[in-house]
């Protein structure tokens, strides 16, 4: 695996930090760009990654209690 560096803003940041695999998405994303992804399958992929990342801080919520 090679490196690669990624600048975020910091709204971004928060978001990423709190992925459990960002690069993993990354990888995803990049991939799908090669294979000539459409827009709706961009805005699809990125509403499954939302529901995990909100399904990770709920459930992160949830063990605080």
């Amino acid at each position: 695996m090679r490196h690669k560096m990624v600048n975020l803003d910091s709204t971004s940041h928060e978001y990423a930090s709190k992925m459990s695999n960002f690069s993993a998405f990354v990888r995803k994303q990049i991939a799908l760009h090669m294979e000539g992804e459409t827009l709706e399958d961009a805005v699809r992929q990125r509403n499954f990654w939302k529901a995990k990342y909100e399904a990770e801080v709920a459930k992160n919520e949830s063990n605080m209690d």
